[in-house]
């Protein structure tokens, strides 16, 4: 069982090897500075690295897209309905 302290430093130490992740070291190197955490940190650093590649891979269309699609449908409903009128 873990405590909230140990809660606390893994919590505090994994933002660390991901903001150094972000700023472009490669995941043995982050590894190779945070002694005895290396061990926990491994799979977690594999896992955001594979996420990574598929975020690169899978094309994700900017937000404007999917709202112009939710607009237009709207429109749509709007236009093959009549005028609706109160219960």
């Amino acid at each position: 069982m873990t405590t909230n302290d140990e809660h606390t430093h893994n919590e505090a130490m994994f933002d660390e090897v991901l903001m150094r992740l972000a700023a472009g070291m490669s995941p043995d190197e982050v590894l190779a500075t945070v002694g005895d955490d290396a061990a926990w940190l491994r799979p977690l650093l594999n896992m955001v690295n594979e996420l990574g590649e598929l975020r690169q891979a899978i094309p994700i269309p900017p937000p404007e897209a999917g709202l112009d699609r939710f607009l237009a449908y709207g429109e749509k409903l709007a236009s093959n309905s009549g005028p609706v009128s109160p219960p």
